[in-house]
């Protein structure tokens, strides 16, 4: 299956690291741990949290387009005081942060506030970053002195959670194509019980996912064909593994044209696929045709 719209919280919550090349027209809320060691005029370990907010706004592939968001961060540094911040981030794989943190008053500094700057590389699950606060105003009391300049490097992990029309799947091969000779064969979408092209909906994601659903349902009969040929040249276990492949891909075909038939607001169905009569290949004719099928999915 290539693309999967996620529309519940939790089903898949591990977006841009196993989607680069997912779409989006929606965003994520993102949960999550955060661990800092801290440089400056002091050294500090900082463990907190963080919650984020990235809002992607075009029907595009997420690495080609930038979003824009905000985060919250609350830490305590050594378990002795904290650090608070706030502001917006604009990015993607790559992004930046700037705002405000407000530090609280430390056994050698007192309270301040600064200025907070930060570049990270995000995989949607871990995030690592590099922070510096630069000092804006520090309340000297009791003769401590302000909070300097400060540099922390930070590791973050999270829970990234769709929101809005998000497809946090992104392209995945197909399972296998039915062939006959050099011609690859697909079963035909229908509308109401009649023949209708993918190339007709004006939604882009409805004629993916009925390509999709096509390619899925193709599927099935050319991995219950593999069974049997690896039955009959006695490779009964790989034949067991095709079969189960068949059932998935069954499963992938529904869910695509479930999809497909949302998007377009129509309920779409697939016609029937004739299985082409062939000779029985030995293992190696096989074993050259899945290289070549490989070759079709990438």
């Amino acid at each position: 299956m290539r693309r999967s719209k996620l529309a519940a919280l939790g089903v898949l919550p591990f977006g841009l690291l196993l989607a680069p090349s997912a779409h989006a027209d929606g965003g994520s809320i993102s949960p999550g741990f955060l661990l800092s060691g801290v440089t400056g005029e002091q050294s500090y370990l900082g463990l907190g949290g963080e919650l984020s907010f990235m809002y992607y706004a075009g029907d595009e592939v997420i690495t080609e387009q930038i979003g824009l968001g905000g985060f919250l961060q609350a830490q305590t540094y050594d378990t002795s005081f904290g650090r608070y911040a706030a502001g917006a981030q604009a990015g993607s794989w790559f992004g930046g942060e700037l705002g405000w943190a407000y530090r609280e008053e430390g056994p050698a500094e007192t309270a301040g506030h600064g200025l907070h700057l930060a570049g990270y590389a995000s995989a949607g699950v871990l995030v690592a970053s590099l922070r510096a606060t630069v000092p804006l105003i520090g309340e000297d009391e009791r003769g401590k002195s302000a909070p300097g300049f400060e540099l922390a490097f930070n590791l973050a992990v999270k829970i990234p959670i769709p929101i809005g029309d998000l497809d946090v799947v992104g392209p995945l091969p197909h399972g296998r194509p039915l062939r006959h000779g050099e011609q690859q064969i697909l079963p035909e979408l229908l509308l109401d019980g009649r023949p209708v092209r993918a190339s007709d909906f004006s939604d882009e994601r409805a004629r993916t996912y009925a390509d999709d659903a096509r390619a899925e349902r193709a599927s099935v009969p050319a991995f219950l064909r593999l069974a049997s040929e690896l039955g009959a040249r006695g490779a009964h276990s790989l034949a067991r593994r095709a079969l189960a492949a068949a059932g998935d891909e069954v499963r992938h075909a529904r869910i695509c044209l479930a999809l497909a038939s949302a998007r377009s607001g129509t309920k779409l169905g697939l016609g029937p696929i004739a299985l082409p009569p062939r000779r029985v290949p030995s293992l190696e004719d096989i074993a050259v045709e899945s290289a070549l099928d490989r070759d079709v999915l990438e």
